[in-house]
């Protein structure tokens, strides 16, 4: 969360606090919105996150709000600021059960939540790279996040996702339905996440349409089929109904070259961790961008699994990506 104007959520279940809250954060310029229900609060979360989250401690809801919130991979990094009663907290107050990044005890301080917003907007815009579009973590944070399964030897599966055909929707469409494809995807790899229950599961976003999932290996093909499953159903109620009808568009390509384009498919590069010794992110990036390479040529959605092993003496059949069938590279 860089400086600027923020989206902050208000959790609040009494109004005349909650509307003291809010007139104050707007008054500082940030986008806030008041909810009073955990669940709602949740949904809202994965359809639009915030910036920052103020949470009243009163909400009844308030603990599982947290849990949940704090072990989601993609939304544990969001910031909580917690407003807590004097008589729920005391010397022997343990932050390990209690996962906010702040606090503040009532009743409140208005001079206090402002100074505590403003440090919590720049300790984030320190710490967090969100990317500003889809409030997804960043290169930092993938980079960080992937290096600590290698260092810990977790088994994992890491999938590359880019767009086809963008940049041609992006030029011909502009910068604003580009933005909402964007954002249509980050929710899709979200709430693919949401169906399965696996305890590495993370979203990133690399960049432009360039996207990073993790999950444990047993899970990745479901999520991939899953993923471009959503994806096409959705993609092509981005066009217009003229070029709906007619199945692509006219643009140009990266050499300038007027061509027609279908419409916006997904790919996905997959590989997995134990079949190769990665010591750090690099290695993984190279390997991924192959397999990139190849999926890529298909026409349509797709994804590519690397089963490739690293090369040794046994298996140098294997070190050609070769001709590819079906979604699995062998």
């Amino acid at each position: 969360m860089a400086h600027g104007r923020k989206r902050i959520m208000i959790l609040e279940t009494n109004e005349e606090r909650g509307q003291k809250i809010l007139q104050l954060m707007q008054e500082e310029d940030h986008f806030a919105y008041l909810i009073d229900n955990s669940d709602r609060a949740m949904q809202q979360i994965y359809n639009e996150p915030p910036d920052m989250i103020i949470l009243a401690a009163e909400n009844a809801d308030w603990k599982a709000f947290l849990r949940m919130l704090k072990s989601d991979n993609v939304f544990r990094y969001l910031p909580v600021l917690g407003m807590f009663e004097p008589d729920m907290l005391g010397p022997t107050t343990s932050f390990e059960n209690l996962p906010i990044d702040d606090l503040l005890i009532l009743p409140l301080d208005v001079n206090e939540l402002r100074l505590r917003v403003r440090l919590a907007v720049f300790k984030s815009g320190r710490y967090l790279d969100a990317n500003p579009l889809t409030r997804l973590p960043g290169n930092y944070t993938i980079i960080q996040t992937i290096q600590e399964l290698i260092d810990s030897k977790k088994a994992f599966a890491m999938g590359y996702i880019d767009l086809d055909n963008f940049k041609p929707f992006n030029d011909y469409y502009g910068f604003s339905r580009g933005d909402e494809i964007l954002r249509m995807t980050a929710r899709i790899l979200v709430n693919s996440m949401l169906r399965i229950n696996d305890d590495i599961s993370f979203v990133g976003h690399v960049g432009g349409d360039d996207f990073v999932i993790v999950v444990t290996p047993s899970n990745i093909e479901h999520v991939c089929k899953q993923i471009i499953a959503n994806f096409d159903m959705i993609a092509a109620t981005f066009y217009d109904d003229e070029d709906r009808a007619r199945g692509f568009i006219e643009s140009f390509d990266r050499q300038n070259n007027a061509k027609q384009f279908g419409f916006i498919t997904i790919s996905i590069a997959a590989l997995l961790s134990s079949n190769h010794n990665f010591t750090h992110y690099g290695q993984i990036s190279t390997t991924a961008n192959e397999v990139k390479s190849a999926v890529k040529k298909i026409d349509g959605s797709n994804f590519l699994i690397d089963r490739r092993r690293t090369v040794t003496p046994e298996d140098e059949e294997n070190k050609s990506l070769g001709d590819t069938e079906g979604q699995i590279i062998n």
